[in-house]
């Protein structure tokens, strides 16, 4: 669970031009060495990227049923973790795929957030109206 948590923290933290190295959990900007380093020594391309947000963002999806307790905190570490997501989609712009997956994500978490968003005004909804239906039987 910590584990989701920080690295649903980390994907929020990607930079414009940065590369995530899946395997050492390290943000790395562009370059030609960075490439080659990717390509030869580590096992890290585009697709385990998307892989590893993909097994992220299913995780917090599913704690956000199993701990209601964490919600607030996962729905707010879930909305900033858009704005690495976007990064991501500015460093790989010239791979249409790996963006689309990427809006795809952004697309189910925008749903999420609103699912919740509802969810509140509803249970506000209902505190207000048992309320008056309170003061009302006082009166």
């Amino acid at each position: 669970m910590q584990e989701i948590m920080t690295k649903l923290k980390f994907i929020s933290k990607i930079g414009k031009g940065e590369k995530l190295s899946v395997s050492q959990n390290k943000l790395m900007l562009d370059s030609n060495w960075v490439r080659i380093q990717r390509s030869i020594w580590m096992p890290d391309n585009r697709q385990n990227t998307l892989m590893y947000v993909e097994r992220i963002l299913t995780s917090v999806l599913e704690l956000l049923v199993t701990d209601p307790k964490r919600e607030q905190v996962l729905l707010h570490d879930l909305s900033e973790s858009r704005s690495g997501l976007k990064n991501l989609k500015i460093t790989y712009k010239d791979d249409t795929y790996f963006c689309c997956t990427i809006d795809t994500y952004l697309e189910i978490i925008e749903s999420k957030l609103l699912e919740y968003k509802h969810k509140q005004g509803e249970h506000k909804q209902g505190e207000h109206k048992q309320k008056q239906m309170e003061e009302e039987q006082v009166t």
